[in-house]
């Protein structure tokens, strides 16, 4: 790529990166992903507890503004996001994260920046489902087996949930009408495509994973290390069961107690490697 190319994809990037707390110069950035509706806002109060000195970024998709389309694959993603972590940081050692589908992206972030020889100290996947496993359909058989293993608010809301998926697939086929769809819509139809297609490759790197106790059915099957052991050894993979669901892990009581983890490995990763 030419230098001018260089300079309008680190512009476009620059774009992605939110800044959600600028910290102080002595400790190293950490870098959250979006998850699959694109946002970031989601990762505030995590930043908030993290500490004034602690400098935190998100990286937001593209797509949401309608200036551009979303991106289609997680490869696409990782390296756009790249560019724009290296706006703040150039050399690394990295600390990434992601919420959902956004640990996903980290991963990739992650695989393609040791493929370039920089180090990658962490990755943080806050409930982050291997790909492969979430886009798996459930057989009935299946969740049958899982119903001892689930919480029972879980399956009280699996009708809802089941009817809720149903008349989305009806919407996006055209069967039926409803409201026009948003730019929210197409980045989250865009992630799931990206994440059916996405083959994860062998990773011999540290990952905090943090897990849900209220687990929805695909996250039961894929057990305690979400299905990331398949790419992972499993002593790289630390893991922190938090009592809460999905979308209440940045509400209390389970962000303070995410908080507290991410923010020991942060204080470790600083430690042995100073600024």
């Amino acid at each position: 790529m030419s230098a001018n190319g260089d300079i309008q994809v680190a512009d476009k990037a620059s774009k992605n990166l939110v800044c959600l707390n600028k910290g102080g110069p002595s400790r190293r950035p950490i870098f959250f992903i979006h998850g699959a509706d694109g946002l970031t806002e989601i990762f505030e109060p995590l930043a908030a507890r993290l500490g004034a000195e602690q400098p935190v970024y998100a990286l937001r998709a593209t797509g949401l503004d309608a200036e551009a389309p979303p991106l289609e694959t997680i490869e696409e993603m990782a390296r756009l996001y790249i560019k724009a972590i290296e706006r703040i940081d150039p050399v690394g050692p990295y600390i990434l994260g992601g919420h959902s589908g956004g640990g996903a992206i980290a991963y990739e972030m992650a695989q393609i920046l040791k493929r370039d020889g920089r180090a990658v100290a962490l990755i943080v996947m806050i409930d982050t489902l291997e790909p492969h496993d979430l886009s798996r359909p459930i057989t009935m058989k299946e969740r049958l087996m899982l119903i001892p293993k689930a919480h029972p608010r879980i399956l009280l809301e699996y009708p809802l949930n089941r009817i809720r998926d149903f008349r989305s697939y009806l919407y996006r086929k055209g069967v039926i009408g409803g409201a026009e769809p948003t730019s929210y819509d197409a980045v989250g139809w865009a992630y799931l495509r990206a994440g059916a297609l996405y083959k994860v490759a062998p990773y011999d790197g540290d990952i905090l994973l943090i897990r849900a106790t209220k687990a929805r059915a695909h996250y039961i099957r894929s057990g305690a290390y979400l299905g990331w052991e398949k790419a992972v050894p499993i002593d790289k993979i630390d893991v922190l069961v938090v009592k809460c669901e999905h979308l209440t892990m940045f509400k209390e009581p389970a962000v303070s107690a995410i908080s507290m983890a991410v923010k020991a490995r942060l204080d470790a990763i600083n430690t042995a490697f100073p600024l």
